[in-house]
């Protein structure tokens, strides 16, 4: 009983015995054992026990259950309000102080020296032949996974055909740097059969928060 406790903590443990001894039922009172019995005990006994037991089993396991799907929602919440917090950040008048308030309270690590915004026009643009939507949606899903294993970029979605990312750096050439690496992977997909058509766009490089809304604006433009 110990051995499964330690390994398996949420097993329910019955134990049937004969030997009428306290210090046995105490020892498994300590081990967590659910019940101890002592024989003879009645078929109408332990079917009644295994349902009352099954039904223990069944409330934790709904428990965990809900449990699993509130963390869940709280951690889709939290994405939600971190990608309207970026979109505000491209779109939007935010103060310095304000930004860092409010990326503080979600968690979101964007203090740097500089930053800068690229912008991925995903089907190529205006005038541009239907692209494939299904390959478009894995560029999508290629480009955040691009932000989600570099720190030193956040992606925003802001609408299905516009990817943005927000560079930060804590000098000139290590944004270049970063730069030059998003623009190699980006190529080699370029590359590939059957690639959603893509327009970059790259905004110039900012010292505050403040303005990563400028080089949006302007990486829109180019």
């Amino acid at each position: 009983s110990r051995l499964v406790k330690e390994r398996f903590p949420g097993t329910k443990i019955i134990i049937l015995s004969g030997h009428d001894e306290f210090q046995y039922a105490q020892e498994a009172i300590k081990l967590g054992v659910t019940e101890y019995l002592l024989k003879p005990i009645s078929v109408r006994e332990l079917h009644d026990l295994l349902q009352r037991v099954g039904a223990q089993l069944a409330a934790e396991r709904a428990a965990v259950s809900h449990l699993h799907q509130l963390q869940l929602q709280a951690n889709s919440h939290q994405d939600q309000l971190r990608e309207q917090f970026l979109l505000k950040l491209i779109s939007r008048d935010v103060t310095v102080d304000e930004a860092d308030r409010d990326s503080r309270l979600l968690s979101l690590d964007i203090a740097a020296n500089f930053y800068q915004v690229v912008v991925f026009l995903v089907g190529g643009g205006i005038g541009v032949e239907a692209p494939d939507y299904a390959n478009c949606e894995r560029w999508v899903a290629t480009l955040t996974q691009m932000a989600e294993h570099q720190g030193q970029r956040l992606k925003v979605q802001k609408d299905l055909d516009e990817v943005v990312l927000i560079l930060s750096g804590e000098s000139h050439s290590g944004l270049e740097e970063n730069l030059t690496e998003l623009q190699s992977a980006t190529q080699l997909l370029a590359n590939g059969d059957g690639v959603c058509p893509l327009h970059t766009g790259i905004g110039p490089v900012v010292a505050r928060t403040s303005d990563v809304r400028r080089s949006y604006a302007e990486a829109v433009l180019h």
